[in-house]
């Protein structure tokens, strides 16, 4: 196990079956969403996920919406400067060649599934596949609550495969 994923385990931030099914999405190049409020969590699990994807793959970090037209295997965004963050989002999905690691949280909201249906009616189809995060706070602990298998058949429904 990754030192830092292991420093999450430690502070029952995460379970061991959890990073491998996180482990899973990297080598299968699942983009990945972290969601939660940011007092939750979701940036140092993404900054980890990041670490832990760049040891075998290549990384860029996505500032403006023209860095997802570079080669990487993930595209880590959090912040984008000159566009908005779910024009990034709806540009990064749309482009089968982006495999993105981002996170959702109240200051950048969108919906993936709407995304994802709206792309399926435009293009008339979506390969790519999601790992959704969902970070919780309960009784002052932060913790991944659920995580999501996302994907769409080529009839455009979505199929969700929820691991608790």
């Amino acid at each position: 196990m990754h030192p830092m994923f292991e420093k999450l385990v430690n502070e029952s931030f995460i379970n061991g079956d959890q990073i491998q099914l996180i482990e899973e999405a990297i080598n299968e190049k699942r983009s990945i969403i972290v969601s939660g409020h940011k007092g939750w969590g979701i940036l140092p699990l993404l900054a980890t996920i990041s670490t832990y994807a760049k040891a075998d793959y290549s990384i860029e970090q996505v500032k403006t919406i023209d860095d997802l037209n570079a080669a990487a295997d993930f595209h880590v965004m959090t912040n984008p400067k000159d566009s908005s963050f779910e024009d990034v989002i709806i540009s990064a999905i749309k482009n089968e060649k982006v495999n993105l690691l981002t996170i959702k949280d109240p200051d950048h909201p969108y919906s993936l599934f709407k995304i994802m249906k709206d792309i399926h009616e435009e293009i008339g189809g979506l390969d790519k596949k999601f790992l959704v995060i969902e970070c919780a706070k309960k009784d002052d602990l932060k913790h991944v609550a659920k995580i999501t298998k996302v994907e769409m058949d080529e009839t455009g429904k979505l199929k969700k495969d929820v691991i608790k």
